[in-house]
């Protein structure tokens, strides 16, 4: 595993890209996929032993898991990089185009259980549950709660908004592990459709995670903001800039964990240049007090009378 890492550092992030603030979050994505790989060999061969249906899926949810992990890890890596002449803007949403794929490959892997799950309705299997396959599932719960808490505490350090979603993927495959040995409790008292049930409830919320994950993405990549936030940022400049008679446009986008602001504003039209600016850096250095606001991009025009007819050059 540490010849794949050592492949990406050398042909995704030639030369010094300044990832201070990224490498807690690969920290975070190498341990998930050091347990994920154990995880889902160890899932795969005993739930096949064992005969435990939801075991054997939770395998393959692991099996996935490592997929996005890889895939996370590669859009931290490129998310790195500093601006150039063709992404003016960074590369900061190679995060998010990331944790795309990785919702991607989580909601493939549901439909995938949910198939199994109707073949089993249609198979008969007499073959009892063997404890192991309890004991599997309450070591995995037990360890992927621990990746994460030390992820979702990563992420914030970080402010990595990849490592969130991986956190958040770690808790899911936490309580997918505790109702798969729910589910291994129930058929060993002899409550056989539970095994089952249980396989299609995790594939359930292996969905949920992905579009709770995708959602706010998919948002991001389109350029999509909240509004709330757009409406406090004017609000600001209008009570505590003195000079900005109106604020005409105001508009946001998100560049993974970075937020670039654009901003139209009216002013007096005899208020100098020096002046204009002077407002515009004032602008500037109260937006910035806003998370994760990385540019502010200021225009200036003269605002007209009749918006403002009592006022005069400050």
């Amino acid at each position: 595993m540490n010849v794949i890492f050592y492949y990406i550092d050398a042909h995704i992030n030639k030369g010094v890209y300044g990832l201070t603030m990224n490498q807690s979050a690969l920290q975070g994505i190498r341990l998930s996929i050091f347990c994920y790989i154990f995880l889902s060999i160890s899932k795969i061969a005993v739930g096949g032993w064992a005969h435990s249906l939801v075991v054997v899926a939770d395998g393959f949810n692991n099996l996935s898991d490592i997929v996005v992990s890889i895939a996370l890890f590669i859009g931290l890596k490129i998310a790195g990089r500093p601006a150039d002449q063709n992404h003016p803007f960074g590369h900061n949403r190679a995060e998010s185009v990331a944790i795309l794929v990785a919702v991607s490959s989580m909601a493939l892997v549901s439909i995938n259980i949910w198939v199994d799950v109707i073949k089993a309705f249609f198979q008969e299997n007499t073959a009892p549950i063997h404890p192991l396959a309890f004991y599997i599932s309450i070591l995995s719960a037990v360890i992927m709660f621990c990746v994460y808490l030390f992820n979702i505490h990563l992420s914030k350090k970080s402010k990595s908004s990849a490592l969130r979603a991986a956190a958040l993927d770690n808790r899911s495959d936490a309580f997918v592990s505790l109702g798969a040995a729910v589910g291994i409790v129930g058929t060993r008292w002899g409550f056989t459709w539970i095994d089952p049930l249980a396989a299609f409830l995790v594939g359930g919320l292996i969905l949920k995670t992905a579009i709770d994950l995708g959602r706010p993405v998919i948002h991001s990549l389109m350029d999509g903001f909240d509004q709330d936030k757009l409406t406090q940022m004017k609000k600001l400049i209008l009570e505590e800039v003195e000079g900005v008679q109106e604020v005409r446009e105001i508009r946001a986008r998100s560049h993974g964990k970075y937020i670039f602001v654009e901003i139209t504003i009216g002013v007096h039209p005899q208020l100098s240049v020096l002046k204009s600016h002077q407002l515009t850096e004032e602008i500037e250095q109260k937006l910035m007090a806003f998370d994760h606001i990385k540019q502010v991009h200021i225009h200036v025009e003269p605002s007209s009378p009749i918006s403002n007819p009592s006022s005069s050059i400050s």
